[in-house]
């Protein structure tokens, strides 16, 4: 297992070395490469949850994710003014119930165009799909949507390419319908078949705040019956320990 973690970890310094040199420290491309290494060593940390080396391999997934969310706060945007943010309730705890008011037009017209290729956790973890990666949302009906991404993981930052248009946070929930937390999530089944998943709150139109990944994960937990160290937090140290 550490030979393995080793090796991931040297294919990262190398890939993401380059992709700065080529395109900046800060671009999509660098980001790219963090994200994917994160994805492979959190495979590799599913495989060891009830062996000795869970720690240890914790700990370097943990070094890469503070390194992606340094990243994520650096290159995130100034807070949009068309996010409107209500106070709320979500599974009794308070928190931001986000409505994005601009764009309406598109995003009814998008939500459209991707009816019937929306769909719930419960539809991946029977499809056997997994590992893939999602655009999310997770609603104020306590449902979380998901919209796979088709291409690279660098489609993330700017919304999948899906026939002629992009898809956007804004397309995933109903109309009138509260955001809680949106972002990325990459899910994955370790070999026992148990899942886990990264989430982060990427989300360029409602922008929640660090809270609402920790709302995700108790949904996460709650409604799928996830271990809270299969669970891992873009903004949140030692989520998976």
């Amino acid at each position: 297992m550490t030979a393995r973690v080793d090796a991931i970890l040297g294919t990262f310094r190398s890939s993401r070395a380059v992709a700065a040199e080529r395109f900046g420290p800060l671009s999509k491309a660098s980001y790219l490469v963090t994200f994917a290494t994160l994805t492979a060593l959190f495979h590799v940390h599913l495989e060891c949850l009830d062996s000795a080396e869970r720690g240890w391999v914790a700990g370097r997934l943990d070094d890469v994710r503070e390194e992606l969310y340094a990243m994520f706060r650096r290159m995130t945007q100034p807070p949009r003014a068309e996010v409107r943010r209500t106070p709320g309730r979500f599974a009794g705890i308070a928190c931001d119930l986000l409505t994005f008011d601009g764009e309406r037009a598109e995003a009814r017209a998008g939500r459209e165009a991707l009816r019937g290729r929306v769909v719930g956790l419960d539809d991946v973890l029977r499809s056997g799909t997994s590992p893939g990666t999602y655009l999310f949302c997770l609603t104020e009906q306590d449902e979380l949507v998901l919209y796979a991404v088709p291409l690279s993981y660098g489609d993330m930052m700017t919304g999948a390419v899906a026939g002629e248009f992009t898809v956007k946070h804004t397309m995933l929930p109903e109309e009138g319908v509260a955001v809680v937390c949106a972002g990325e999530i990459h899910v994955a089944v370790s070999p026992a078949g148990a899942p886990g998943v990264i989430v982060t709150r990427a989300s360029g139109h409602f922008q929640p705040r660090a809270s609402a990944e920790l709302l995700t994960r108790d949904h996460l937990v709650r409604r799928y019956g996830m271990r809270g160290d299969a669970v891992c937090l873009l903004s949140h140290p030692g989520a998976v320990r």
